[in-house]
């Protein structure tokens, strides 16, 4: 993982923490990044098991493990 994705990841635990989900919209309020790097994130940390995911499209929640 990159500098940047674990920064990511700890501003992902954090909002998990206050919401009980994620979703790319918040994430991208919360970091300012762009969607695309955002969803590109929030993929690669399902493919590597450590978030799971509800839903499809826009309308994905995003859980811990």
């Amino acid at each position: 993982m990159s500098d940047k994705e674990k920064i990511f990841y700890r501003l992902f635990v954090q909002a998990f923490e206050e919401n009980g989900f994620v979703t790319a919209k918040k994430m991208e309020e919360m970091t300012g990044m762009a969607e695309s790097t955002i969803r590109r994130y929030l993929n690669k940390l399902r493919v590597m098991e450590v978030i799971s995911s509800d839903g499809k499209n826009r309308g994905t929640k995003y859980y811990l493990k």
